[in-house]
């Protein structure tokens, strides 16, 4: 029998041991952690109510479309210009008192200062009238219409804002006739157009608990904004915090619609509903009001995007939809008057056709979303310290990259402060069509630019990768970003549990980043870059809603300049970048581990005369 001589040997390469510096995330810790979500996933689902709509008012609308339409024309054709703090906006204040006057309102006009986008500082004028019930012993509790009065001077403002004056105009008419179970107050808001400065100095005002605007008095507040444009009716309750107006009354708005046009009224999706409670961008009047915990909704016929100037004039107005929305709008106030107090108050939930999500419950949802992560990060750091891998030097790194982002945020805080960036009124954002929310300002940039550069300079000694980091404190790296992610995480959910969702695909996604060392870059890269889908969406909904394109990031820019997105959400994000920034560096393996502090020591003076020598 003949012998065959052995061959060569073959190493047949081993896959990675599960737990080693190649394989460190446990997949089953990981599994096991999502089977705890499928919990709150069930409570979401039980959690789904059916606010009742308050009963429609006794007797039929009878709003008159012809004269509302007149009333519009004449005010926009008459004072085109009114802009806040302008000549044209003080008497077009002044027409609008006359005219409540003449429908048997008690008047007066509410001066107040406000510092404008692009303005200055400006006096402004709030025009309220006020019908009181018509019989004594009645409810003390108000019901508020508003429409804003003023316009941006480029256009004039035909459909935004003469429209809803004009069908608050009416409304007032109409209700001076009839018998009132609570006080009625009708509101002609100035500085919408500038950043809502009118509705923010009426939820001011609500601190005072007599005020008819206190939370405490006020039931609900109707907001009357571009009420002609062609198409079905929409309604916006979002507010500037996590919580919107009371859900029973967006169903009864929803409702009167119904009973106006047969078809229910338009509303934001859900997912836009979600990312209003986790980064509140709203430009209409209700949302100051909703943050002061009055209940309040907009009834509108246009979208969130603004008018073009030649579609803002006179001839423009679709009487069918003035017909309609005005009809609704005179309909739901006759309901709230003759209702009890159940649509007063604000909320957090998403509204879905009639029914309504609790807010809890999502938030709930979205904390256990965080379960799976923090398992595994906690697991990933243990298996780190059995390895004697040192974390404290990616901490340190990590740290040193918060400074720098900490340090652009001040800046850019600072640069709002000397208008250099926008500042804004109280927080609110600017409307898009303003020129400082869409012009890009390169002088502004470019010192932006240098703080960040100073900043990155100071720490880039530290950081950087004089040799390639070993497999072992490159994971210490990422598991120190991580940690530091998690630790963020909650206390985002501290902050505002809806902002979550800006934050959890970055730490499903970089958790398995470690697994995919050996793997194609581009399959790395790819899953690198799906932890950035959170502020994509953010971003990506400026564009949708506001018509923005690439402009959307400048105005994001703004959002924070004018402290539209708070600063404690700030501050979360600029941990999230550096945590960002950490895990990039040692993906492209640029990552370096920060020195010991014994290795930061200044020379001593010997040691500087021995290397002269």
């Amino acid at each position: 029998m003949a012998l065959h001589a052995p061959g060569p040997h073959v190493q047949v390469p081993q896959p990675a041991r599960q737990g080693s510096v190649a394989r460190p995330i446990s997949g089953r810790l990981y599994r096991l952690a999502w089977a705890l979500v499928l919990v709150p996933l069930a409570i979401l689902a039980l959690s789904v109510t059916e606010p009742s709509p308050l009963t429609e008012p006794s007797l039929p609308a009878s709003f008159d479309a012809e004269a509302a339409l007149a009333d519009a024309e004449t005010f926009s054709s008459r004072f085109p210009d009114r802009l806040p703090g302008g000549v044209g906006n003080i008497q077009s204040a002044a027409w609008v008192a006359d005219q409540m006057a003449s429908a048997g309102l008690t008047v007066e006009q509410v001066s107040f200062e406000a510092d404008l986008a692009g303005l200055g500082r400006r006096q402004l004028i709030n025009v309220v009238g006020s019908l009181p019930p018509r019989e004594s012993g009645r409810s003390s509790r108000t019901i508020v219409v508003v429409a804003h009065r003023d316009n941006d001077g480029l256009s004039p403002g035909t459909l935004d804002n003469a429209t809803g004056t004009a069908v608050l105009l009416q409304i007032a008419r109409q209700v001076g006739t009839t018998s009132l179970d609570h006080t009625l107050v009708f509101v002609s808001l100035d500085g919408a157009s500038t950043g809502n400065a009118g509705a923010v100095e009426l939820a001011a005002s609500g601190v005072d608990a007599d005020s008819p605007f206190s939370p405490s008095r006020a039931l609900a507040v109707v907001n009357l904004d571009t009420l002609g444009v062609p198409g079905q009716a929409r309604i916006t309750f979002g507010g500037d915090g996590s919580s919107f107006a009371s859900p029973v009354l967006v169903a009864t708005a929803d409702a009167r619609v119904v009973d106006t046009t047969d078809s229910r009224a338009r509303v934001p999706g859900a997912f836009m509903q979600l990312l209003l409670l986790a980064a509140p961008v709203t430009l209409t009047d209700e949302a100051p009001l909703a943050e002061a915990g009055i209940s309040a909704v907009t009834l509108s016929t246009a979208d969130d995007e603004p008018l073009s100037p030649d579609a803002n004039r006179p001839g423009q107005i679709d009487v069918q939809a003035l017909r309609d929305a005005g009809a609704a709008a005179q309909s739901l106030v006759g309901t709230l008057d003759g209702a009890a107090d159940v649509a007063s108050g604000t909320a957090a939930y998403i509204y879905l056709e009639g029914r309504a999500l609790r807010g809890w419950a999502i938030a709930l949802t979205l904390l256990a979303g965080l379960l799976p992560v923090l398992v595994a990060a906690v697991d990933l750091l243990a298996r780190c310290r059995r390895r004697r891998l040192n974390i404290a030097p990616g901490l340190r790194s990590l740290r040193s990259r918060i400074g720098v982002t900490i340090w652009l945020a001040a800046a850019v805080y600072l640069l709002a402060a000397l208008d250099v960036l926008p500042s804004g009124t109280g927080g609110r954002a600017l409307r898009p069509d303003l020129p400082a929310a869409t012009t890009w300002d390169i002088a502004a940039l470019v010192t932006l630019g240098l703080f960040g550069l100073f900043g990155y300079a100071f720490a880039w000694p530290r950081l950087r990768a004089r040799r390639e980091t070993d497999d072992g404190a490159a994971l210490a790296g990422h598991a120190a970003a991580m940690i530091a992610l998690c630790v963020a995480a909650l206390a985002t959910a501290f902050v505002n549990p809806f902002a979550l969702i800006f934050v959890l695909p970055s730490l499903h996604a970089w958790l398995w980043l470690p697994q995919l060392r050996d793997r194609p870059a581009g399959l790395q890269l790819a899953l690198y870059l799906v932890g950035f889908v959170g502020p994509a969406l953010f971003v990506l909904s400026l564009i949708s809603r506001f018509g923005l394109g690439v402009d959307s990031l400048w105005y994001t820019l703004t959002l924070v300049s004018t402290r539209t997105i708070g600063i404690p959400l700030v501050l979360l994000l600029a941990v999230w970048c550096a945590c960002a920034m950490q895990i990039g560096a040692v993906l492209v393996r640029r990552y370096a581990p920060y020195p010991a502090h014994t290795r930061r020591r200044l020379p001593s003076v010997a040691a500087l005369t021995r290397r002269t020598d």
